[in-house]
């Protein structure tokens, strides 16, 4: 509002019909008018309704009292009695024309005034007839009511309504002169209430500034302090005070912005990721300091450049791609998120640019607003990532997780198509040897070896793969429309692996050969899937092992047998081991010197509600491969503990008693192992040293250092180690001297013939001399015979077990075998 405003509004420039007081005044008039009306209407209807009624009875009387000379008349035929009846009538100044008329129709008097000019005829016709007729029967009642004559009076209705017009001039006039006058009252009422009060206050309005509003004040009289206008005065002073605090809050903004515009330019140019905006013609209206940057310029000389200027002589087929995307993205108003695409450099170098667009208005202007992240770091470290997932990093071959993918889908395909392909599964025989005799790095030189020549052997659209190990997979699509030509063909592209595998290979001027055992399964059968195609081949690898090896066997559907058998056994394993029915018995460990109970094995068993005993060869090989041995070893070993802790607390077990638990290597590599013995240690509060934790060469071989690392932690606490089936396999005494073991377990194998097999009696004789020179404790397993325990004694071997003591026993016959050996002096 401009500062002489005020005298605009003090010289009164408002028209007098535009101003309230006229317009209220006029508002009141126009009501005043309507209901002044309305009420003079309605007193005018009733009084006309009232003069009415009584006109009708004053003519009714007047009618009446001429009647009687007017039959007289009619029946004398007198004239001039007649003509006074007519004189009389006429008297009336109401009364217009008067007839008298005999039986026969006869004139005898009449009378008639002529018609007079009249200012209320226009309204007496708009309520009715001017004029009205009276017409009277003239009947003389002493002859039984026969009429001789008729008498009509004419009456003009303007006339008898005079009068009633007169009033309800008056009426109307008053009326008029009263709303006019009312008119001049509520105009200088309103002027002085209202209007004069409201030009102060825009008075007052047009005095502030725009730029400091609270300086100023709205003034009004103290009179109008309670009322309406003062409460707007009020309200309007506080919303000059409030608009006062807004500005100041403006101001304060828009240098809190201006300075966050500055800090926000300054992060937008720290950050790495290309941020730009365009216009429809592919100027540059913002850059950052990353864009600049990777066209090697500064910010002012590429704002306001065209960008395909810019980057077409890097590359146009790019600079028009993403000309034509940003001006997509400004005529259709589309968001437009590019996860992955390529743009070169200044320096020709191929980046990949994960990129945002969406539209904005950049000062009012439509433009394109760009976000690029460069993502090739992110991408190149992906795809390294994804090797590492789905490929083998010793041989680059898809590993298990890929094969597994693949597999499945070649199994849909060749259903879906009505072709039958083959899996082949490949073990490398005695692998272990080599890789144990001659190390990892010979073992996996071999290995790389082996992965390179079936590559080279085989088709492209043949995946070869490395499940792990020596175990190798190879997938042989649409291998015939029969099962007889897939088998066909799958022979010999077997029998060409054969030939390819047994290549020599030689390492450090050193020649190896390698065979293999293959089992082949065809695909697809029925509803097998790709885990029991998998299971298939895995049986068929198993009977060509069993059958000598260096060969390959396809899967018949005797095999099946097995497998249904090994699924069938697993099945109840699982219910087994969720309802804990697996349970230990006991064979006594006992001195070779006194013949005295020094601890016991624990032998798992499995009570079938069916079959009953079930062996552990039958069972334990079916736990071990589908992985309950996790949930059913440390279900066992609570079972084990809990049951010496009751020996124990009875005083049937002596302090310096073990008892050996055999450990799977499973069991045994489990991360959090060591962490689960040592927590049912505790909840069973059995001593650590009443534990001995029988471990094989298999455990040993997996992983040396982790393996002694786990053993001296549970030895800390009092844990005893023994090394099962000693010297049965191939790497225990290189081992052994790193080993933190306690005792040494001989094999039955070598305990059976020590009697007659000259050489097991030289490797048992070895074994106890070496076992005293290491200073370890000896358990020699499958004694039988007194011949067995003799030469054991002569040898100096410290303890057995075996038939000859005791078979394995309940836990309720052990306890009773305990109780009753007499206790150990100390």
């Amino acid at each position: 509002m401009s500062r002489d405003a005020p005298d605009a509004v003090s010289d009164m420039t408002l028209k007098f019909h535009r101003r309230i007081s006229f317009k209220l005044a006029r508002a009141g008039v126009i009501l005043a008018f309507i209901l002044g009306g309305l009420l003079s209407s309605i007193q005018v209807y009733f009084d006309y309704l009232s003069h009415e009624k009584d006109f009708r009875d004053f003519i009714e009387r007047v009618l009446q009292a001429a009647r009687p000379p007017a039959v007289r008349a009619v029946h004398t035929l007198d004239a001039r009695l007649a003509e006074e009846v007519v004189t009389g009538l006429m008297q009336y100044d109401y009364v217009h024309q008067v007839l008298i008329v005999d039986e026969l129709g006869q004139t005898l008097a009449e009378g008639a005034k002529p018609v007079a000019d009249s200012n209320t005829g226009w309204i007496t016709s708009s309520i009715g007839a001017i004029y009205r007729t009276y017409p009277i029967a003239l009947q003389m009642e002493s002859y039984h009511q026969l009429q001789t004559g008729r008498m009509e009076v004419v009456v003009n209705m303007d006339k008898a309504l005079e009068p009633f017009f007169n009033r309800a001039y008056y009426v109307l006039i008053i009326g008029i002169v009263r709303n006019m006058v009312l008119v001049l009252l509520l105009f200088i009422a309103f002027y002085y209430m209202i209007t004069r009060p409201l030009i102060s206050l825009a008075a007052s309005f047009s005095e502030v500034n725009p730029e400091d509003p609270g300086d100023r004040r709205l003034r009004l009289p103290r009179s109008h302090d309670g009322d309406e206008l003062g409460y707007l005065a009020q309200i309007g002073n506080q919303f000059l005070e409030t608009l006062q605090k807004r500005l100041e809050e403006r101001r304060e903004a828009e240098e809190t912005l201006r300075d966050s515009e500055r800090q926000t330019r300054q992060i937008i140019d720290t950050v790495p990721h290309l941020i730009y905006a365009k216009d429809r013609n592919g100027a540059f209206v913002f850059v950052n300091q990353a864009l600049a940057s990777f066209y090697d310029r500064n910010i002012t000389e590429i704002e306001g450049t065209d960008h395909h200027s810019l980057h077409h002589l890097i590359s146009n087929l790019e600079s028009v791609r993403f000309d034509n995307e940003d001006r997509e993205v400004i005529d259709k108003q589309k968001v437009m998120f590019i996860p992955e695409h390529g743009l070169t450099d200044i320096y020709g170098r191929r980046r990949i640019l994960q990129s945002n667009k969406i539209p904005f208005r950049f000062f009012g202007k439509p433009c394109a607003l760009i976000v690029s992240v460069d993502i090739t770091d992110r991408v190149e470290a992906q795809s390294r990532v994804e090797q590492l997932a789905f490929h083998d990093p010793l041989t680059g071959l898809p590993n298990r997780n890929l094969f597994y993918d693949r597999l499945t889908m070649d199994i849909a395909r060749s259903r879906n198509h009505g072709a039958y392909g083959a899996l082949l599964l490949i073990d490398l025989d005695n692998f272990k040897n080599i890789n144990d005799s001659l190390g990892h790095s010979v073992g996996d030189e071999l290995l790389r070896n082996v992965a390179k020549n079936l590559r080279n052997c085989l088709d492209e659209e043949i995946t070869v793969g490395r499940l792990g190990g020596d175990e190798f997979t190879v997938i042989m699509p649409e291998l015939g429309r029969t099962p007889e030509e897939a088998e066909q063909n799958a022979n010999l592209i077997a029998a060409k692996v054969l030939s390819e595998l047994s290549s020599p290979f030689f390492f450090n001027t050193q020649e190896f050969t390698v065979t293999a055992s293959m089992g082949v399964a065809l695909y697809p059968d029925k509803d097998a899937n790709t885990e029991v195609i998998l299971r298939y081949a895995d049986t068929a690898l198993f009977q060509a092992k069993h059958e000598g090896r260096n060969k390959m066997t396809i899967f018949k559907a005797e095999m099946a047998d097995a497998v249904s058998k090994r699924l069938s056994i697993e099945n109840e394993l699982r219910t087994a081991v969720k309802d804990k029915a697996l349970m230990f018995y006991y064979q006594p460990q006992v001195s070779v010197t006194d013949g005295r109970i020094i601890g016991a094995e624990a032998l798992i068993r499995w009570n079938h509600p069916q079959r009953g005993l079930i062996t552990p060869d039958e069972f334990v090989p079916v736990l071990e491969n589908s992985n309950l041995i996790l949930t059913a070893g440390l279900d066992m070993f609570t079972q084990a503990c809990m049951q010496v802790k009751e020996w124990l607390d009875k005083g049937w077990w002596e302090e310096d008693m073990r008892v050996a638990i055999n450990v799977s290597p499973k069991q045994f590599y489990q991360p959090e192992f060591v962490e689960q013995i040592i927590e049912i240690l505790q909840a069973t509060r059995l001593p650590a040293h009443c534990i001995e934790l029988e471990v094989t060469e298999s455990v040993v071989i997996q992983n040396v250092k982790d393996t002694i690392n786990k053993m001296l932690s549970l030895k800390g606490l009092g844990v005893r180690f023994s090394l099962d089936d000693f010297g049965t396999g191939y790497s225990s005494l290189s081992y052994l001297k790193r080993l933190p073991v306690d005792c040494l377990k001989i094999d039955r194998s070598f305990v059976t013939d020590i009697n007659s097999d000259v050489n097991d009696a030289a490797i048992v004789s070895t074994i106890l001399a070496m076992a005293a020179h290491l200073d370890l404790e000896v358990v020699a397993e499958g004694v039988e015979t007194v011949e067995h325990l003799e030469f054991l004694k002569e040898n100096e071997c410290d303890y057995y077990q075996g038939y000859l003591f005791s078979k394995p026993l309940p836990a309720a016959e052990m306890g009773e075998l305990l109780r009753l050996q007499p206790k150990n002096p100390k």
